[in-house]
């Protein structure tokens, strides 16, 4: 039999399709021995009379590389063995197309062998080739001849070919020979080809027992058909495969997996004379394919890649838009046509309509600018409404009836070509202009779980996130750390979608649909095939416990989950608790396994091992037993009504199931039953996403529209545009209004509930509890239909945005883009929750919006406050003050009404306190008494001329709850606006040690004081220290008779010169809930929590919450990275800032590990001194003057390793005295029971195979925080007043040539409380001149002290830390470590001395944060509730204070706890 494949897509070189695969046809043909003497094959194969009659490919010339007016595909062919063709070699790895043809070729007996019969044939524009027999050919081939016009008769190639005389057929029936046509019509003309040789072979009496086989292959280089038909349905037709995916590259395997040749070359030449062979592979990672294959037999490994073509239907692979590609399966009849014929030409012309008309179709992805900023340069044309054949015509408005987001051309003055004219940030604030949205740029968070590999499908709930990739994997999400908790493993295909329902997790990958269970370890609790040859699964939904698939099979299928066989082939028996074991992943489909390989039900599916080549490759039943068999479905979709392409998104909603296709069509179907109901027609192009809201179900495709769909009506409601590309994804949320009780509005299941709350939806993994309705292995149950409402939902698009809408009044809200100039990589998925608007990248990112303040505003909408003017296409005045809002709410500013008004009512204490005790306990009456007493109508919500009673409404109750109480979402937004903050703080470079930076360092306190004096503070700048940079003071009175906390941080930082960065150090990233920056964690992060603690205390006052509970004191300093000059001085000359001082807070540690909070209550003091050795008056030369003299580096290196030995004791005599024994106790019970530090992660991070001190935790905390060290931290040669000239370390490799005249050794010693640093210093400098005295050299030493600082340390019993204790408890839940420090923080001690108040050191970041390092950052978690954890101080203080107040003697009134916590 012959061998055919076609390949179309991105050009490639012929050798990657045709000569280098393993899985090639040439190969295959080789393998299959067909030209070689074989007994062991049956008689006409064995022994000649089949022969290998030759070989030829086609391409057509790259798009661009040919004239316009030649596009005439060319051919090769040749009557030699294919596979040991050297012309074919060479010619393979020259040539490059998007559209390749290769065939190998089998004759019958008696057939001449030439090359005229070799195929492809080409003529014009056209290729073709065949696979099969036209039955009984010599009978009817002069009736067939006769059937040509003279112009086709001519373009017969060879007349002993049934092939050459069948495309000879189909020139004929082409309307115009020399005009390209669509591919309807090319399928049209295939259709009639097959119908005039059913027709002659009829007429001509050939009997039905004479099998056609007629597998055709054309192509005009824009579209291609292939079909796979026989003339008898009784009979086996010819084997045609297709595969389709994104790319086709080939694998990356070991060089002893990859290397392999062609066996008859080497026994031929003994040598390698062919193309090296690899295997290849299909990717997915795209809504739509860029690749496809059609072959007589797969040409890949993995058997998944392939879909068998149905018996009597042709395959349509049209070019849609941009390199995508639309497949579509058109049935054929005995003669040709088909019932639906008429239906595959509707499909096929909405899907060329996008081809055709796309604005930007002839534009290269590369030189259309960034998609972001995108808009159609004219309107998209209106798309009439049919009348479906199944049902009543459908009402649709106008495809541009909401086209006035797009109103505007951003093309006006834009070339053509070579991008925008304008800035992106112009063209941004234009697009929020025209569309009254609100425009957001980055993301306020990153999470990269999926490198290199597209984010395909998302799903969230309680917290969780879960993600979808091509790589195979599902990664679980906590989004209140953006910390990934478990990946899930198991598919063997890219997850094409992701359900959440009940307690349980529905992944669809490949041919496989997977259940997890949403507890710990997320186990696999079932696995089911749902699909095999005729297609991967594409799409699911699940609803009262059943399963709807669909796929590339265009059927959609059901399953009921409740019949769901954990594991079939494995007993269930011996599960604890119905919690299975893990089970394997889905099935290898490895087609080079051995042929043999048993295939039973009961031995599973064969595994890798050896690829041993079958004769002639797998057969079908090998494929199929290798694939699989889809279990049966419990009912399924008539194939009469079935799509025409791939069924893309299914979603359920009412009594229907809506399917979406790349047929450009909706389908409706009974949710029961899958009985079909009615085609909703209105995209051009494949519809590609669908998400289903209470009574509504939107669909989004190729077109750049949002259709919402009436459930009710089955019509067309609203066409949404905003959008510049294929919308790709679509989610929602909806909430619970109105419930039937107050009752059902309090539950704890009620989203509204939480909202009403202001509960965060981070909360506990799912759990059902048994028989909870929910639960997808749990009786069906009916849909709570109509108690819900769609709030908001959320578009992704190939335009690199994420769009926001109100479900209400179906405006865009927020548009949310990349901060990337030029393309935006396309957003593959997106999720949406009461908090978060999340989309999934292509390249593998998942980025994360922070809107919650869109929610409440959104839901206060729909509670009916303020209610969307329905009239307007875009919400209306209405929704434009609230985006004005949430804009204010971003900048920080006002606009007409403050953010925090905008969702709230402004209620008297009394009434918001019933509201929340409303909220709380569901009981409303303590409510309505105290409205009624406001004199506030809650029918409406609004105060009663008069004063007058009125019957209370328990809706309007509810509202009034709501209303007081969606304000808690507030928080949120002083938490973006913190880090709003910290991201324009970060991009001021306050580096204090480069003089360049002066400036700099200025705007950074400047920033500062700004910041400052929009909370109220009374503000000032010192600067005692000319050329130094300034102190930037900040003063908050409360109350003269409360207590003041002084908070001090420094807001300049290190340099970052480092060339290890990911990203760039002075912009603030945020990538898996880390922040990262220069200066985030050390110390502008701490400095601004500290901040917006304190505006958060005064938000809460103005909202009648508690008020200020200290007075505050700001002492932000910029030189504390280089010295510290002038800080003194500062504080000294404004004490009277000061009056009152009870606490210095400082946040300027680290945790001691990663997970558990900690306060330091100790840390070692520092002295830095330099040892100098002097000899010769000038530096000397090695060779003319070394060995006659004493040379001083050689002295100071003696003189240094004096200092310690081996084991890194300091050899100083005395040095150890006064260390005080047990300084670790505090610390130690919580510290071992946490195991937040150990032996070996402390080497790892260190990079050291061993340590010194210790074979315990224990040992190496103290001799760390507990016991002094003295470290050798620099040698230089040349003088002390010579370190600054860096000619000495100019001269390259003749410096081993000099020897210094002087060195210098700089020394860094640790010590700790009770020593002290002057005694330490004498013991030091004696031992130093002792031996150097002992060396007898005629060379000088000294030593020099350049800095002292003095070691702090706090009582751990005392009143503060138990303060300090109770505020990290209640923000995190756990009791603190007490930690202790090795390094020294002198302005600790010093703050304590001169303020006379006690220091506590409250650190916020992570071991891991890298301060001074290379990728310094702050978790956003840590930098959120490190400024939780101030507040909650502040009010601890407060209290301490008040308590101590009203006692007579003691307390922090009578300044009894003054400085109780400090030494």
């Amino acid at each position: 039999m012959c061998r055919l494949m076609a390949y179309i897509g991105p050009a490639v070189t012929v050798a990657d399709v045709v000569v280098r695969p393993s899985r090639s046809i040439i190969k295959q043909s080789y393998d299959a021995r067909e030209r070689r003497n074989d007994s062991s094959l049956p008689f006409h194969l064995g022994y000649g009379n089949l022969n290998g009659d030759g070989f030829g490919i086609g391409w057509f010339p790259p798009e661009g590389t040919a004239p316009s007016a030649d596009q005439t595909p060319c051919v090769f062919t040749s009557i030699t063995p294919a596979w040991n063709n050297e012309n074919l070699n060479r010619l393979a790895t020259k040539l490059e197309s998007g559209v390749i043809f290769a065939h190998v070729r089998a004759a019958y007996p008696g057939m001449p062998v030439s090359e005229q019969n070799c195929h492809p044939f080409q003529w014009g524009r056209y290729l073709f080739m065949h696979n099969g027999v036209v039955a009984g050919f010599m009978q009817i081939r002069r009736k067939l001849l006769a059937e040509l016009s003279d112009a086709a008769y001519n373009a017969v190639q060879s007349f002993h070919s049934d092939s050459a005389v069948s495309f000879a057929l189909f020139l004929n029936h082409l309307p115009d020979l020399h005009t390209q046509h669509p591919p309807d019509v090319l399928l049209q003309t295939v259709q009639k080809t097959i119908a005039t040789i059913g027709r002659v072979q009829a007429e001509s009496g050939v009997a039905r027992s004479d099998v056609s086989l007629l597998n055709f292959v054309v192509s005009d280089g824009h579209s291609l058909i292939a079909t796979r038909y026989v003339s008898n349905t009784d009979e086996s037709p010819a084997s045609l495969y297709y595969a389709e995916g994104s790319a086709y590259e080939r694998e990356l395997l070991p060089n002893a997996l990859s290397r392999k040749y062609s066996a008859l070359a080497a026994a031929l030449h003994d040598r390698e004379s062919m193309e090296e062979e690899h295997d290849y592979h299909l990717l997915y990672s795209d809504r739509g394919s860029r690749v496809c294959m059609v072959a007589s037999e797969p040409v890949t490994s993995a058997a998944n890649d392939w879909v068998e073509v149905p018996a009597n239907t042709a395959l349509v692979v049209c070019r849609e838009k941009a390199g995508i590609l639309n497949i579509l399966l058109a049935p054929l009849g005995e003669q040709g046509s088909h019932t639906r014929e008429e239906e595959v030409a509707r499909c096929l012309e909405a899907v060329n309509h996008t081809a055709l008309h796309h604005p930007f179709a002839d534009i290269s992805p590369q030189l259309q600018g960034p998609p972001a900023l995108l808009h159609h340069s004219r309107s998209m044309p209106t798309i009439p409404q049919r009348a479906d054949s199944h049902g009543p015509a459908l009402g649709l408005e106008p495809a541009d009836s909401m086209h006035s987001m797009d109103s505007g051309n951003l093309f006006a003055a834009t070339p053509r070509h070579g991008g925008l004219s304008t800035s992106p940030a112009n063209a941004l604030s234009r697009l929020a202009g025209m569309s009254s949205a609100v425009v957001s740029t980055g993301e306020d968070d990153r999470l990269t779980g999926h490198p290199n590999h597209a984010v395909l499908c998302l799903a969230a709930a309680n917290g969780l996130l879960f993600s979808g990739g091509a790589d195979s994997n599902i990664k679980v999400w906590s989004l209140a750390g953006s910390k990934c908790v478990a990946t899930l493993r198991g598919h063997r295909g890219p997850i094409r979608r992701l359900e959440i329902v009940g307690g349980h997790l529905v992944s669809a990958g490949a041919k496989y649909v997977r259940v997890w269970g949403l507890t710990e370890g997320f186990p696999c609790l079932a696995r089911m095939q749902v699909a095999d040859l005729r297609g991967s699964i594409k799409a699911l939904a699940v609803a009262d416990n059943v399963l709807y698939v669909g796929g590339q099979s265009c059927q959609v299928a059901a399953y009921r989950l409740a019949e769901l066989q954990p594991d079939a082939g494995r007993p269930a028996e011996g599960c604890a608790s119905g919690v299975l074991p893990p089970l394997p992943a889905d099935p290898q489909d490895d087609l080079g396994t051995p042929r043999g390989a048993p295939c039973g039900p009961a031995s599973g599916y064969p595994g890798t091992g050896n690829r041993v080549q079958a004769c002639g490759g797998p057969s079908v039943e090998t494929i199929r037993c290798m694939v699989g068999q889809a279990q049966p479905p419990a009912f399924a979709s008539a194939p009469e009504h079935s799509h025409c392409g791939s069924i893309t998104a299914l979603a359920v909603c009412g009594p229907y199931v809506f399917s979406a296709s790349t047929d450009s069509t909706v389908r409706v179907w009974r949710r029961d039953t899958l009985e079909f109901v009615r085609v909703l027609r209105g995209h051009r192009g494949s519809v590609l996403a669908l998400w289903a809201g209470p009574g509504i179900v939107l669909s989004g495709g190729r077109d750049h529209l949002i259709r919402v769909w009436d459930v009710d009506t089955l019509v067309c409601r609203r066409t949404l545009a905003g959008h510049t590309d294929d919308i790709l994804s679509l989610s929602g949320v909806s909430v619970q209004l109105p419930p039937p009780d107050v009752a059902e509005l309090t539950s704890p299941k009620s989203p509204t509930a939480a909202v009403i709350a202001g509960i965060s939806p981070v909360g506990a993994m799912l759990q059902p509890a048994p028989g909870d309705p929910t639960s997808p292995m749990a009786a069906a149950t009916s849909p709570r239909a109509g108690l819900e409402r769609a709030l908001l939902f959320v578009s992704a698009g190939a335009d690199g945005t994420v769009r926001l809408w109100s479900a209400k009044c179906y405006s865009c809200l927020r548009v949310f883009c990349s901060t990337r100039h030029g393309p935006q990589p396309p957003v593959m998925s997106c999720a949406l929750t009461e908090t978060l608007t999340v989309g999934g990248m292509h390249e593998g990112a998942i980025r994360l919006w922070r809107t919650d303040d869109t929610f409440a505003a959104a839901f206060s909408d729909l509670v009916g406050l303020t209610p969307c003017n329905e009239g307007s296409q875009h919400g209306g005045t209405t929704a434009k003050e609230h985006l004005a809002a949430v804009a204010a709410a971003e900048e920080g500013t006002g606009s007409g009404m403050p953010p925090a008004k905008r969702v709230k009512l402004e209620l008297p204490s009394n009434l918001a306190a019933a509201a929340a005790a409303a909220v709380a306990s569901g009981d409303y009456k303590q409510l309505a008494a105290a409205a009624a007493g406001a004199g506030l109508d809650m029918s409406c919500g609004c105060p009663s001329p008069g004063g007058g009673k009125r019957n209370a409404d328990p809706l309007g109750l509810q509202r009034l709850a709501s209303q007081a109480a969606v304000p808690a979402l507030s928080t949120s937004r002083l938490e973006r606006e913190l880090e709003k903050a910290l991201r324009a703080f970060i991009r001021i470079k306050t580096v204090s040690a480069d003089p360049s930076m002066h400036e700099e360092c200025f705007k950074g306190a400047k920033f500062l004081l700004r910041i400052l004096e929009s909370i109220g503070c009374e503000v000032k700048l010192s600067q005692p220290v000319e050329d130094k940079n300034p102190v930037v003071l900040g003063r908050l009175v409360a109350d003269p008779a409360k207590p003041t906390v002084v908070f001090y941080g420094h807001y300049d930082v290190q340099p970052a010169m480092e060339d290890n960065w990911l990203k760039d150090p002075w912009e603030l990233h945020s990538i898996d809930g880390w922040l990262y920056g220069r200066g985030t964690t050390d110390n502008k992060g701490p400095v601004l929590a500290f901040v917006y603690a304190v505006k958060e205390l005064l938000e809460e006052c103005k909202s009648g919450g508690t008020c200020l509970p200290a007075n505050v004191v700001f002492l932000i300093e910029g030189e504390e990275e280089n010295g510290s000059t002038g800080f003194r001085e500062a504080v000294q000359q404004n004490l009277r800032w000061f009056e009152g001082a009870r606490l210095v807070l400082i946040s300027n540690t680290l945790w001691v590990g990663e997970r558990l909070p900690c306060i330091t209550y100790g840390m070692r003091g520092m002295i830095s001194l330099s040892i100098e050795v002097r000899g010769p008056s000038r530096d000397l030369h090695s060779g003319n003057e070394g060995g006659v003299f004493t040379e001083p580096l050689a002295d100071l290196s003696k003189v240094l390793a004096s200092l310690v030995d081996s084991h890194n004791n300091i050899l100083v005599p005395g040095f150890y005295a006064n260390v005080r024994p047990n300084m670790l106790q505090a610390a130690l019970p919580r510290l071992e029971a946490s195991h937040e530090f150990s032996l070996e992660g402390y080497k790892q991070q260190l990079g050291v195979p061993d340590l010194t001190v210790g074979r315990s935790e224990r040992d190496v905390l103290t001799q760390r925080w507990c016991q002094p060290s003295l470290s050798v931290v620099d040698v230089r040669v040349g003088t002390t007043e010579e370190q600054t000239n860096v000619a000495h370390y100019r001269f390259g490799p003749t410096r081993f040539s000099v020897i210094p005249k002087a060195a210098v050794g700089k020394v860094s010693v640790r010590f700790v409380p009770d020593q002290e640093p002057g005694a330490l210093v004498e013991l030091l400098t004696a031992h130093i001149n002792h031996e150097f005295a002992k060396l007898r050299s005629p060379n000088t030493c000294s030593v020099a002290v350049h800095n002292i600082g003095d070691w702090w340390e706090a009582r751990p019993d005392s009143p503060w830390l138990r303060m300090a204790e109770q505020a990290i408890r209640k923000e995190w839940g756990t009791d603190p470590l007490l930690v202790r420090e090795g390094g020294t923080m002198p302005v600790a001690s010093s703050l304590q001395k001169m303020l006379g108040a006690p220091a506590l050191l409250l650190p916020m970041g992570q071991a891991s944060d890298c301060p001074h390092l290379a990728n310094e950052r702050i978790r956003r978690l840590n930098l959120v509730r490190g400024k939780n954890v101030v507040k909650n101080l502040l009010v601890e203080v407060g209290q301490a204070a008040a308590g101590a107040g009203s006692k007579q003697n003691g307390g922090l009134a009578n300044g009894g706890m003054a400085n109780g916590g400090a030494k």
